[in-house]
């Protein structure tokens, strides 16, 4: 049998560590990244008064949905007439 080297058993043992930390850490990622559907939601309200047109500007679930998305973004209401 091969000697056990220390400098080589530690540096193994340093990698596998890292390994399953940075595992843990991706997963825990993942699991707080799979929960967006209010956003899908905007998304799809945003894509259907899109295809209204002109005609979206009098709806107010497509209003609604600017507004949410203008707070997502830029953090707070609209102002009154772009001032």
């Amino acid at each position: 049998m091969f000697p056990i080297n220390p400098g080589r058993l530690i540096a193994l043992t340093l990698l596998a560590t890292a390994v399953v930390a940075s595992t843990a850490a991706c997963s825990r990622h993942q699991s707080r990244q799979s929960s967006p559907a209010p956003a899908a939601a905007i998304s799809d309200e945003l894509e259907r008064c899109r295809q209204l047109g002109v005609d979206a500007e009098r709806d107010p679930a497509c209003r609604a949905a600017w507004e949410k998305n203008w707070q997502h973004f830029m953090g707070g209401k609209p102002s009154k007439g772009g001032k």
